[in-house]
């Protein structure tokens, strides 16, 4: 599906450039290289920041797609990457690693890189920075859970 939205935004964002150009090669009345130039450098700009857009997106998830691969047994570790305040206040049986720790923890705890870790906290926005984090460290398959982390012991309605 995501990969559906691209195709279609990247479309228009050519058109719109390729519109651009010639608006500017018009008005100025000449074809020139520097324009062209410019306009090849904001494509591979725009185009850069689609991908990486997508790439960071595509390892979060909803917290129904995160249950039912629980419950089906895909992640080799689910890790809450809240504080520790908030972890002793309540918590899911899962590994525990602060977010602010989590680049010179999760390599000395989890030594294989193709194990399959899901990420969880309390709305979704540490998991995904955790997510990334651990991509930069060369972990494989690795997701984010968008949303609470209650919502992953919720039984579907």
């Amino acid at each position: 599906m995501d990969l559906i939205f691209i195709h279609t935004l990247s479309g228009p964002i050519v058109h719109y450039f390729i519109y651009l150009y010639y608006n500017i090669a018009m008005k100025y009345n000449k074809h020139s290289v520097f324009y062209t130039i410019i306009i090849i450098i904001l494509c591979v700009i725009i185009g850069y920041g689609i991908y990486y857009w997508f790439q960071t997106r595509s390892s979060e998830i909803s917290p129904a797609t995160a249950r039912r691969n629980v419950t089906q047994g895909i992640y080799d570790f689910i890790i809450d990457v809240r504080t520790d305040e908030e972890w002793n206040t309540h918590h899911l049986p899962t590994l525990h690693i602060p977010i602010g720790i989590l680049a010179t923890e999760l390599p000395k705890r989890i030594k294989d890189k193709e194990s399959s870790i899901l990420f969880i906290c309390k709305r979704g926005i540490r998991s995904s920075g955790a997510a990334q984090i651990a991509k930069k460290l060369g972990y494989k398959n690795v997701q984010a859970m968008m949303g609470n982390y209650n919502e992953l012991a919720e039984t579907p309605k």
